[in-house]
């Protein structure tokens, strides 16, 4: 009987013979010098606070919290950036910040590895943002004092989420003394002579909110609208509330560039994500309150606003 010699050839491009999944793994050939070691993902007492972590200290939801620890289950050791998918480096970037509030990698370290693990740009297609002229500011203003809101343009020009500020408006208690940092005692309020800002301490969907900032003195209304309905009125003025959000995020990261200043204090004073805890917390607070009066001075310029 004859043999029948079966040969697989490669088909053309998109078409080639499937590979049995058996192949030899490609290797790593240099590992970072920045790494730190791979065994401190092998301890399942650190996963358990690391889930911890994430809940009580960033306020992230159970199901987000379920996915980032079974990430860095699954990796089980450092993986360059480049083999990992966008959600996998927000997780294992979650997993530095964590390693370095339990002291078990140095400032150096994290700092080396956020940069290795950039999460990059939003699955979105985005275009470059046109700059908010302050021509445009100021004819919202205008709207808004003709409205009878006069007391929502220092809020809105500290650059917070309209949500944001009516809960705060709600929940007054400025001389109320809390934790805001570990073992730091301060009332709620704070003022400069240019500014204040109100420590909030809240999350919101997944975003923890800390210090809502204030373009000179917050004004409290006799009565406090609620959110949507304020937002629907705005709108249907033509006041577009995310506006003022971009137009201060772009003054201060333009400030920033100009005075040196970390970018980290922009993130704190919108309530972005931080890179920095503890001690460094405390340096960029400072850096942003600093920030912040540079810009509420060219504002005052600019806008004739602070009250």
């Amino acid at each position: 009987m004859r043999k029948i010699k079966c040969v697989v050839k490669a088909g053309p491009r998109g078409f080639e013979p499937r590979v049995s999944g058996l192949e030899e793994p490609r290797l790593i050939k240099h590992r970072p010098e920045f790494y730190p070691s791979d065994e401190l993902f092998q301890y399942s007492g650190l996963l358990d606070k690391f889930r911890e972590w994430l809940i009580r200290e960033k306020g992230i939801s159970l199901d987000t919290t379920k996915y980032y620890v079974n990430v860095i289950r699954r990796l089980g050791k450092w993986i360059p950036s480049s083999m990992l998918k966008r959600k996998e480096r927000i997780a294992i970037r979650r997993w530095i910040e964590f390693l370095y509030d339990s002291a078990l990698i140095t400032y150096n370290q994290k700092t080396a590895l956020l940069d290795h693990y950039k999460v990059g740009g939003s699955k979105r297609n985005k275009t470059g943002k046109t700059r908010i002229e302050d021509s445009v500011i100021k004819e919202y203003l205008q709207v808004i004092d003709r409205l009878g809101f006069t007391w929502l343009k220092n809020y809105l020009l500290g650059g917070s989420r309209l949500e944001q500020i009516i809960y705060m408006l709600n929940n007054w208690k400025p001389d109320e003394v809390v934790e805001q940092q570990p073992g730091n005692y301060s009332p709620r309020l704070y003022c400069d002579e240019l500014f204040c800002r109100y420590y909030l301490g809240e999350v919101f969907g997944r975003k923890r909110v800390d210090y809502i900032y204030i373009v000179g003195r917050p004004e409290i209304p006799g009565e406090i609208p609620g959110y949507r309905r304020l937002k629907d009125k705005l709108n249907k003025h033509g006041v577009k509330v995310k506006v003022f959000r971009e137009y201060v995020n772009q003054r201060l990261e333009e400030l920033a560039y100009r005075h040196n200043i970390r970018l980290d204090a922009v993130n704190l004073i919108l309530s972005r994500e931080l890179t920095v805890t503890g001690a460094h917390y405390l340096d960029t607070l400072n850096y942003a309150d600093k920030l912040f009066t540079i810009y509420v001075e060219q504002i005052t310029k600019k806008l004739n606003q602070v009250k």
